[in-house]
């Protein structure tokens, strides 16, 4: 029988952790500070030097007719979900100091590698998950203040629990 679409996402939002912090594809160093589980818009910013977050996207429901094309049906005809989960990482990067001091090159490229490592850690973490069928591109996050990484949506298809 499936579960609830709410207890399903939390699932498998806890697998991607799980296998993001102790698995073979693990973010070294591990990150600070990580949200299971973020309900909104837009993560914050709380921990630049190293915080990890699962936010929930979106939700659609599918429907199948018999000639296998997606259609419209009923509401409780629902044959499963389309769940969109994206997954951030921040890590600290070097910025101008108090003194107007530009960080030095070599500071500022070993953080582009840190976070480059985090992208193919999360990618090969997601391409490794058998319940993930989708994977948007990679896209960086804005720097803000002392902080820039970047994150990738992920989309899996949850069973539908009947009406």
């Amino acid at each position: 029988m499936a579960q609830d679409l709410d207890v399903e996402i939390a699932t498998f939002l806890d697998e991607l952790k799980t296998a993001l912090l102790e698995g073979d594809c693990k973010l070294d160093p591990a990150p600070a500070l990580v949200y299971p589980n973020y309900y909104g818009q837009a993560v914050p910013a709380d921990s630049p030097c190293g915080q990890l977050s699962f936010r929930f996207v979106s939700a659609a429901p599918k429907y199948r007719d018999g000639a296998g094309r997606v259609s419209m049906r009923q509401p409780c005809a629902v044959d499963w979900w389309d769940v969109i989960i994206e997954i951030k990482i921040l890590r600290c990067i070097p910025t101008i100091d108090n003194g107007g001091q530009a960080p030095a090159p070599e500071k500022v490229t070993a953080a582009a590698n840190q976070i480059m490592h985090d992208m193919s850690q999360i990618l090969k973490t997601a391409q490794a998950n058998k319940r993930i069928y989708a994977i948007g591109p990679w896209t960086p996050a804005i720097a803000s203040g002392s902080a820039s990484g970047g994150s990738w949506t992920v989309t899996f298809r949850a069973d539908a629990q009947p009406c």
